[in-house]
């Protein structure tokens, strides 16, 4: 069902309240004419439970106190009547009523009645969430951190940056790790030896080099093995010239050994002098020249390679760089391009701005007038904001969001420590009255143990 109120001009027309918190009785009358109401009196007097009470009557269970009934009493009961911003005429009644059943339990009852008495249709609560909702308190706006104070404009203005942020605390991240790290390898790859002049390929110089140091070792080592065997075989020949002197009966047999070995000794001789040993030269320094160069070699690898990943990690950071400005840009532009309540208003990621300065470094006149601005930027159908702590604005600012609030065609109620001229009403010892009230209902109610009111 389409709620035909939720289209109207709506503002309150009186509250009566029996037995809520702190107040006994409290009747008032809300001037159409006006845009505030000042509820005043001492601490402890019931401002506060007169508030409360009409906060109960429009917000319902999720705003009500675990026990909204006065201590002493059996039952409390709040009424008020809403009416027509425009015409004046009646157009809804609200009553809530609490009561002890003999159980000793809490009971509730809600009713929401149009201008005929008849109870309005698709619920009473459903319907009073279609016309009100609860307004920020200036007086707590101001009090927020910064941090509160911008989210709560951010939500208000439909900026959501909660991506955009995301990705900004990301990139700032991933910049910084990538800073750090070209950081490190630029400072390794510095620290690095580098040998401009190294060229070459060492591999194979290595392995020619190598490869003729052992020729030549082989070719040492045969040439001894061979001077060696002849010199042994020359104490063989010495050996057998002594044995024919001795051992002639042998001689025939030695002569014979003995023209083997000259035979062999001859040969022998011969292939050791044909033995050709190359030259070598200065090949171990060569071998140590080109080790050398080797590692000249893997330093530079090892230079060029860090400066490379340095410049890697730098580029990647200057790119997150250029994306953290573009997020800045883009969060800026929609700023630009939001509707902001108040003229001169706006907010950067730290805290709410008016005309450039800081919210809470500008004069409290100037905070009261954003704050309330704020308050009254999407007002529901039944604009009401009720304003704690009132005491906090002087009688300069209370004109001050009374203007606001008639230009926003909403209602103010505030309560204040005060029993000034600038009071609407006076609340004493949980009574009060301001003009004569009008009659909320017309039929008596008793049930559950109501009040006739």
């Amino acid at each position: 069902m389409t709620n035909e109120y939720a289209e109207k001009p709506l503002t309150i027309g009186a509250l009566k309240v029996r037995n809520v918190l702190g107040v006994s009785a409290v009747d008032l009358v809300f001037d159409p004419k006006r845009n505030l109401y000042v509820v005043g009196g001492d601490n402890g007097a019931g401002k506060t439970s007169t508030i409360n009470a009409l906060w109960y009557a429009l917000g319902g269970g999720r705003v009500i106190a675990d026990k909204p009934i006065k201590d002493g009493e059996e039952s409390a009961r709040v009424e008020l009547r809403v009416n027509n911003r425009v015409t004046g005429a009646h157009e809804l009644d609200v009553i809530r009523t609490w009561w002890y059943d003999k159980k000793k339990n809490m009971r509730t009852k809600l009713e929401v009645l149009d201008a005929r008495g008849v109870e309005v249709e698709g619920g009473g609560q459903t319907t009073l969430d279609t016309l009100y909702s609860h307004l920020i308190d200036p007086v707590e706006f101001m009090g927020l951190d910064r941090k509160r104070q911008v989210e709560a404009v951010r939500q208000c203005v439909g900026l959501d940056f909660s991506k955009l942020d995301t990705e900004y605390n990301d990139r700032f991240k991933q910049r910084t790790v990538e800073s750090g790290r070209a950081d490190t390898l630029r400072a390794q790859f510095l620290a690095c030896e580098h040998f401009p002049d190294a060229i070459g390929n060492t591999a194979a110089d290595t392995v020619d080099l190598v490869a003729k140091q052992k020729e030549h070792d082989a070719a040492v080592a045969e040439k001894l093995k061979l001077e060696g065997d002849a010199g042994l075989m020359a104490n063989d020949l010495e050996g057998i010239n002594e044995d024919i002197a001795s051992l002639e009966r042998q001689l025939k047999d030695r002569r014979e050994n003995r023209f083997e070995v000259e035979s062999k000794l001859s040969d022998t001789r011969s292939f050791a002098k044909a033995v050709v040993i190359p030259e070598v030269g200065d090949i171990a320094e060569k071998i140590e020249a080109a080790d050398k160069l080797r590692e000249e070699l893997r330093a530079n690898e090892e230079h060029d390679t860090k400066a490379t990943e340095a410049a890697k990690a730098a580029k990647v950071a200057d790119a997150s760089t250029e994306r953290l400005e573009a997020i800045t840009e883009e969060k800026r532009a929609a700023l630009v391009k939001a509707e902001f309540p108040v003229e001169g208003m706006s907010f950067d990621g730290e805290s709410v701005l008016f005309n450039g300065t800081p919210l809470d470094q500008c004069t409290t006149s100037e905070q009261i007038r954003v704050s309330t601005g704020m308050a009254l930027a999407n007002p529901p159908a039944l604009a009401v904001l009720i304003i704690r702590r009132g005491e906090a604005l002087d009688i300069n600012n209370l004109k001050v969001i009374e203007d606001m609030a008639k230009t926003a065609g909403a209602y103010i109620i505030t309560e204040r420590v005060s029993t000034g001229p600038e009071c609407s009403v006076v609340i004493k010892d949980g009574h009060g009255e301001a003009d004569e009230p009008e009659p909320l209902t017309k039929k008596e109610k008793t049930a559950q143990g109501a009040f006739d009111l």
